[in-house]
Parts: structure tokens; sequence; C-alpha cells
């Protein structure tokens, strides 16, 4: 817990929208984070019901237009669980 060195009716305005701002930007980090994980699991989810080799999945992404996996990914998506 953070402590201040004044009550709450005496924080300075300037610290108070420094404050917002902090947090509006963590807010938006954490929700990123949040929504990467989401699609990150519905990639790995289509690429198992879907049964995608290396090649198959290397051509869809050139054919999406984004950057084949890197095989430390690859290694990850078809690690046993």
């Amino acid at each position: 817990m953070i402590f201040l060195p004044y009550g709450r009716a005496e924080v300075p305005e300037e610290q108070r929208h420094a404050n917002l701002e902090t947090v509006r930007r963590v807010r938006d980090v954490v929700s990123g984070l949040v929504e990467d994980g989401r699609q990150r699991r519905r990639a790995e989810g289509l690429i198992t019901s879907w049964s995608l080799d290396r090649d198959e999945l290397d051509e869809a992404a050139a054919a999406l237009g984004i950057p084949p996996l890197r095989d430390e990914e690859w290694d990850a998506i078809n690690r046993p669980i």
C-alpha cells in the first residue's frame, strides 16, 4: 500500500491529474495484455481444431499478410498439455 505524506483532501491538483493519467496508462496496458491473451488462445484453438501443420500455417499467415510463427511459438503450440 502506498502512503501519501498528506491527506486525500490535500492532494495537489497536478498530482491528482498525474495519478489519473498513470491509472489510465496502466489500465490500457493491462487491457492490451488481456486482449493479446484472448487472441492467442483463440488462434491456438483454431490451429488445433483445424489440424494445420507447419506448412499450412505458414501459408495461411502469408495469405493474411502476417509473419509466420517463429520456431519457439510453433513448439509452444504443439507442446502436449
